[in-house]
C-alpha cells in the first residue's frame, strides 16, 4: 500500500489521505484543554506515512501553537483564529495573516454598538487580547484558567485586528449568533465555538477556506484530507474535507454534516480513528 493511502471506511471504498487537519479544543485536546500522549503518538504514526497534519484552531498562534505540540505531536502547520492566519512549524514562518482593515474594524465595532448597547465586546491583535471592561466582567477567565485582566482594555479596535469578539449578558452562541447576525458584514465570518461568545473574523478566516488554500498550495485534492471537530467553527472544515470525522462530544450541527461518528475528546477519538487507519506497531 503507498504511503498515505488507508481504508477509511467510506463506502468500503480506499481513498488517499494526504492531509490531516484537527480541530483542538474538544478534538485533539483533552477535557483539560491539552493533547494526551496517546493522541500524539497517534497523529506522529500518520506523519510518519507521508501525511501533512495541521492544527486548526479558534486559538491564536501565541498558545495554541506551543500546546498542540506539549505532548510531542509533530505537526507541519498550525492554522489560527478561526483560519486567519498560518504557522508553518518547520520554517517558522507566519505564512498568512488576515486582518481587518481600519475601516472594516471600526465600522463593524460601531454597527454593532449602535444595534444593542448590551453587547460587549474583544478584540485580537497581533496575537494579544484586549477587552471591554464588561466583557471581563461577563467572561472572567481565560479558557486556559488564568483571569483576564481588565487592564488589557480597548475600547475601539486596535490596529492589526484580526478578530472581534462579540458577548451579550442575555444571550449565547446560537440565540446570540440570530441577534448580530443583521448587522454584519456578509463578507466576514461568525463563528462559535460553544465558550458563550462569538468570534467575527475577516474575509476569508474560516477553517474550510483556510485549509483549502494550504491544499491549493500543496496541490492536495479536498477528497485527500481528513478532518476533525466538534463545535460550530469546524462546520466549514468538515464540509470541505474528502472524510470528515465529528466528536461524540460534537454539536448536533457538527455531527451532522460528517461522514463519521468517533469517541469523545475524553475518550481519545481522534486516537481511535488515526490508530485505526495508520500502523501503530
Amino acid at each position: 500500500m503507498k504511503r498515505g493511502v488507508r481504508q477509511v471506511g467510506c463506502h468500503n471504498a480506499t481513498v488517499t489521505i494526504r492531509m490531516i487537519a484537527t480541530d483542538l479544543d474538544g478534538t485533539f485536546f483533552g477535557p483539560d484543554h491539552s493533547p494526551a500522549p496517546r493522541t500524539s503518538a497517534a497523529l506522529n504514526s500518520a506523519k510518519a506515512a507521508g501525511v501533512i497534519c495541521v492544527a486548526i484552531s479558534g486559538r491564536g498562534h501565541g498558545i495554541g501553537a506551543d500546546l498542540a505540540t506539549s505532548t510531542g505531536a509533530q505537526f507541519d502547520y498550525f492554522i489560527g483564529s478561526n483560519g486567519g492566519h498560518r504557522l508553518n512549524f518547520a520554517t517558522g514562518e507566519m505564512e498568512e495573516q488576515l486582518l481587518f482593515s481600519p475601516a472594516e474594524a471600526a465600522q463593524a465595532h460601531a454597527r454593532f454598538q449602535a444595534a444593542d448597547e448590551e453587547l460587549e465586546f474583544g478584540f485580537e491583535a497581533d496575537d494579544i487580547r484586549h477587552w471591554h471592561p464588561d466583557f471581563v466582567a461577563l467572561h472572567p477567565t481565560h479558557l486556559e484558567g488564568p483571569a483576564r485582566q481588565p487592564s488589557d482594555r480597548a475600547d475601539t479596535p486596535p490596529a492589526h485586528t484580526s478578530k472581534i469578539f462579540i458577548t451579550h449578558p442575555r444571550f449565547q452562541n446560537k440565540e446570540l449568533a440570530a441577534h448580530v447576525e443583521p448587522h454584519i458584514d456578509p463578507s466576514h465570518n461568525l463563528a462559535a465555538s460553544g465558550i458563550g461568545f462569538l468570534e467575527l473574523t475577516p474575509a476569508g478566516a474560516d477553517k474550510g477556506s483556510a485549509i483549502g488554500r494550504l491544499c491549493a498550495l500543496l496541490d492536495i485534492d479536498a477528497s485527500e484530507v481528513l478532518a476533525f471537530g466538534d463545535n460550530y467553527n469546524d462546520l466549514s472544515l468538515l464540509e470541505f474535507a474528502g472524510h470528515s470525522v465529528a466528536m461524540a462530544n460534537a454539536v448536533d450541527e457538527t455531527r451532522a454534516v460528517a461522514d463519521e461518528i468517533t469517541l469523545s475528546n475524553a475518550e481519545f477519538g481522534v486516537a481511535t480513528v488515526l490508530e485505526r487507519l495508520f500502523d501503530m506497531s
